[in-house]
């Protein structure tokens, strides 16, 4: 009898859950012996033989595992700072020359060239 790779469900077509014969008691409350999901049994006798012969069986292997996701690495600081390098810092496209002193200055602003030297 073959297990699946989770281990809970049996492929070969085994019992999937298995109750026991009287009822018992735990905790002063007493549980059914019978399953829990009686439709799920009734419908599986009420399905013909050939059709669990023509299902797909999943070969396993004793020391195979399941493959879960898992994160990738975590981004060094340095590719960080390249890869967003053009996203922190906008190009300036507003310079102009001052006409007094010829110095670059941003359009609409005060030339703080000019102010320190009218300044001092």
């Amino acid at each position: 009898m073959q297990r699946s790779l989770l281990g809970s469900l049996l492929i070969n077509g085994g019992k999937k859950f298995s109750t026991p014969v009287t009822p018992f008691k735990q905790n002063n409350c007493i549980i059914p012996s019978q399953p829990l999901f009686k439709q799920a049994t009734q419908q599986q006798q009420i399905l013909p033989s050939t059709e669990n012969e023509n299902k797909m069986e999943i070969p396993t292997e004793e020391g195979e595992m399941e493959l879960t996701a898992v994160p990738k690495k975590r981004v060094s600081y340095t590719r960080n700072r390249k890869r967003n390098s053009s996203k922190k810092h906008e190009n300036i496209h507003n310079i102009t020359i001052c006409q007094k002193c010829s110095t670059p200055k941003l359009r609409h602003n005060l030339c703080y060239v000019c102010l320190r030297k009218n300044s001092v």
